[in-house]
């Protein structure tokens, strides 16, 4: 079960790497062709993204019916961790040096790093992944708990 979850968990770093390299290319081959920013097609591009990394994360899901690498996939996802990846496989971990403006973060704050990037990335990854390691605690000592019964008068 163990070696199964780890493949699962290898699978989306590779799909993760993948999807990023087609960002990649957009953002970096096809601007220097002269391919100039829309909202139309950056919106399409973002939603067949979002699309596809969906269909990955609920497909290891469904492969490997561990909750805890479904939980912990969304998080890397919704803390848009892939961008990380991007910045360091794709564009040889060469990193904005500025405010990441695309980064919905931005707009909430005003100011949006690598480096507040990555302290969000590796926060909720570690606090998330405490919290599912508690809960296993949790039951398996409620599991190894010897009931008590009570004697009852004859």
């Amino acid at each position: 079960m163990h070696r199964r979850v780890m493949l699962g968990v290898v699978l989306f770093f590779v799909a993760v790497v993948l999807l990023e390299g087609n960002g990649y290319v957009i953002h970096h081959d096809l601007y220097e062709h002269g391919l100039q920013y829309s909202e139309v097609w950056a919106g399409k591009d973002n939603l067949i993204k979002i699309a596809l990394y969906q269909f990955v994360i609920f497909t290891i899901l469904l492969i490997h019916k561990s909750w805890p690498v479904w939980i912990l996939t969304e998080v890397f996802w919704v803390t848009s961790s892939q961008d990380l990846f991007f910045y360091l496989v794709w564009n040889k971990g060469v990193f904005p040096a500025g405010d990441w403006a695309w980064m919905p973060f931005f707009s909430i704050f005003g100011h949006w790093t690598t480096l507040n990037q990555s302290i969000l990335s590796i926060t909720s990854m570690v606090f998330v992944g405490f919290l599912l390691w508690l809960t296993k605690e949790l039951k398996l000592a409620r599991f190894l708990q010897t009931p008590t019964r009570r004697k009852t008068k004859p």
